[in-house]
Parts: C-alpha cells; structure tokens; sequence
C-alpha cells in the first residue's frame, strides 16, 4: 500500500503517505473530542463513541462537525442556549403548558432540520434528548417488548442527501458488539458473498460447476457437484444447510477468516468454523484436505486444495455460544452490514464494496431465471409477517432468517417507494419462537416510520 518501510534495527517505519494518513486520523478524533466536550460528554464515553463512529464520518459531515465546533468555541452563549434547549429545567402550571407549546414547536422544526442537516442529528444523540423527537428511544422500545428475552438489535436508515446516500446506525443496548448469541442461518450470507469473491478472484463465472472431493485414508473421495447458481439460490429459498456447508467447504476455514471475515470488510467480531450436516456426502470434516474442482460451462476446468490450519478464529474473536473454539459468531451490526454492502453496492464509497461483478450482487438480490435470492418471503420471514408490512404493505422485502430451538434471528433490507424509507433491520431473540422478532420488526417498522 506504501504507507509503511521495513528498516533494518528501526523495525517497520511510516513513509510520508503513512504519516499523512496517520496525522489525519489524529486529527478527526481531536475533533470529534473538541465536539463531544462541547456537549458536555464525559472522557470514558467519548472514548467509546468515537471510536464507533470516527471511521465511518464523510469527510463532507467531517468538516461540518468542524465548523460546527469551531461556532460553539466562538459562541459560548449560543451553545449555553441550545444546552438549554435541550435540557430544559422543571416548570409548572401556565409556565409549563407554554413552555411545553413552544418546546413542541421548536422540536418539529429541529426534526425537520435534522433530515436536511445530519449534523445536527448527531448533536441531538450526543446530547441523549433522541426520545423525545423519535417516540421513544429504540431501548425503551425493544426493552418493552417480551423483558424476559434476551434481544440482540441492529438499525439502519438510509437517506438521501444532495444526492449522496447517507446511513444512521441505531443500536440496542450493547448489540453494536456483542456476539453473545448463535447466529443460526444468518450467516450463510457470508458464505455466500465470500464464495462469489473468490469465484472472481479465480477468474471463474457465475456459471459454474463445482465437483468435491475430500481425502480419507491417504486417497481421494468423490462427494458430490453442485452449479454456485443453485448453491446460492438454496441458501435462499430454503435456507439449506447441504449449500451451505458446501459454500464453506469451497471457501475453506482459513481464507473465509483471514480474507473476507476481517475488519475492512466490516466484520471484526465474526468467525465462521462449522457446517451445519453431519451425513456423507456434504459434511465439511474441517481436519480432512479438500479438493474442489470448479468446471464451467464450456468445459475449462482448474482445481483449488486447501486443509484447516487448526487456528481457531471463533476463540480470536470472542465465540462463547456451543463452542468458543469451534463455533460460528457474529453480531446484528456486522449482519447489517453486510446487508448494507450488498442492497447500496452502487451508492457505496468503491472502497466498501465487496468484490462482486453486477451479475453477481443481482443474483444475490433477486436471484432470476427461476432461482431465488435475498427478494423473497420463502424461507421464515419473521419480520415481515409483523405490523411492518402494515406500515408498509408496498414495499420490497429481501431478507435472511435463521432458527434453530433457542435463537431466532432476521437480518432485512426494506424499501418502499411511497414514502420513500428504506432502512435495515437486523434482529435476534433467545427464544425458539418467532413471536419476539415479529413484535420487535413491527415496533422498529412504527419507530423508523415516525423519523
């Protein structure tokens, strides 16, 4: 990349890119700190803010945060005012009743101002006053709702501004991070991306064939062929756990870590380290070497090998359900987004995009010539059957569930036209039901609609 030089004795050393970039970096969190000590936010909680948002502020909301901070500095008394606003003492009586109109009024022309200004959105959050203007925080929502249940919860809500594609993100609790939960089927999205990534880094089509094979015994095992196509659209329809584990199994334990599950990609607390089948002839025996041989349809053929490390990734990034060394772990905000990736790959910063031709993220999409993809209502749409196809009869609906006796989780890109909203949903609950996760998509579907 040339951001670093290997000296001898000195150790690794930044070249002049290196140290721009590095002083860049510097720079945005001494802004951010100068913004959030403005509004009152104490050290511990601008540490752990910051770092959430720091790496994902355009450089344009960047410099408004600056200049919005540059104004406070200068204009003590207005930022005195708006604290004021926001944090308005006890009144009672006649007092109250006008102060309360006028409040009423002075909060829908912020909320207005807040879909053109984002930044100001952000000041509003910082200064915890979201309930107010949202009907209610998303906590106090999902904590309403089945408090005996554990909830895991992820929201994203795109919006357009000056023709650029921005995105809020909202957070349960502790979801932003925690992996505390079995992610079931979700992520058979993951293979299925990280499959489609290493097909084009092969240089092999969507339209191709691939044959396993397996070593036993100190000689080579048949198992079975299957089209990515039909792989990808049975993860889909069905949420199959032969395709899937067939997806891993061409993908590999290790390069699925160490090549697509990685912070960059927007996945710094998942790992994947199991199949779901135990049967011959699909089970992926991770300690056995195995053999794939991708044919396409003109009959060119090559042949990829790979055998388990035996590292544990799951242990790395804090796997604690089934099995902290050989489980599969992820959270509702890395599930986001990956949906986010994958529905905005068009409108997204080059840099974010995974590595899928057009072709590709359609068939992720919609599937087509019989095949399905995410666009379907096939296999368990828990949040869709909610109030949020009430709220939003009309609108396109493209998912992945998963459910297993004690987890059910969905993971949801909605779009509707009408109102022009579309937003993500990326829900868990520690039940075997699917009641919770319905309740709670019918109250983030009521919640993002009054935004």
């Amino acid at each position: 990349m040339g951001y670093l030089n290997y000296e001898k004795y000195r150790g690794l050393v930044l070249t002049d890119a290196g140290r721009e970039i590095a002083q860049r970096i510097q720079r945005r969190h001494e802004m951010l700190s100068r913004f959030f000590s403005l509004l009152g936010i104490d050290a511990a909680t601008q540490q752990s803010d910051i770092e959430g948002i720091e790496h994902h502020l355009s450089s344009k909301t960047l410099e408004m945060l600056t200049s919005l901070t540059d104004f406070f500095e200068k204009n003590p008394e207005t930022l005195g005012a708006f604290q004021k606003h926001f944090q308005p003492g006890e009144n009672t009586g006649q007092e109250a009743d006008s102060n309360q109109e006028a409040t009423t009024r002075e909060m829908n022309h912020i909320a207005i101002l807040c879909r053109k200004i984002p930044v100001l959105c952000a000041c509003i959050f910082a200064l915890g006053f979201q309930d107010r203007m949202c009907g209610g925080s998303l906590d106090s929502i999902i904590d309403s709702i089945d408090p005996n249940i554990s909830k895991w919860a992820s929201v994203v809500i795109a919006h357009n501004n000056e023709g650029q594609t921005e995105f809020d993100w909202h957070y349960y609790r502790s979801s932003r991070e925690t992996v505390d939960f079995w992610p079931a089927s979700t992520i058979k999205i993951y293979t299925v991306v990280a499959a489609l990534e290493y097909l084009n880094e092969l240089k092999r089509p969507l339209d191709s064939t691939l044959v396993f094979e397996r070593q036993t015994d100190d000689r080579w095992h048949l198992d079975t062929a299957r089209t990515m196509r039909e792989m990808i659209s049975e993860v889909f329809r069905r949420s199959s756990n032969e395709d899937y584990s067939l997806l891993l199994r061409f993908v590999g334990i290790d390069r699925i870590n160490t090549q697509f599950l990685i912070p960059e990609k927007g996945f710094p607390h998942s790992a994947l380290m199991r199949d779901y089948v135990t049967h011959r002839p699909i089970v992926y025996e991770n300690t056995e070497p195995q053999r794939i041989h991708i044919v396409t349809s003109q009959q060119e053929s090559m042949t990829i090998t790979h055998t388990w490390s035996g590292i544990s990734f799951a242990e790395q990034r804090g796997a604690t359900i089934l099995s902290s060394k050989t489980g599969n772990c992820t959270s509702t905000t890395e599930l986001a987004e990956c949906m986010r990736r994958i529905m905005f790959h068009e409108s997204i910063p080059e840099a974010e995009r995974y590595q899928l031709t057009n072709e590709q993220v359609d068939a992720i999409r919609y599937g087509g010539g019989g095949l399905y993809g995410l666009e379907n209502k096939e296999a368990g749409p828990y949040a869709w059957e909610s109030d949020l196809k009430k709220i939003f009869p009309k609108a396109r609906y493209f998912h992945k569930a998963g459910m297993i006796s004690n987890y059910t989780l969905d993971v949801a890109y909605i779009a509707d036209e009408n109102s022009d909203t579309r937003f993500i949903l990326s829900l868990a609950a520690k039940t075997g039901k699917d009641d919770t996760i319905r309740k709670m998509a019918g109250a983030l579907a009521r919640w993002v609609h009054s935004q």
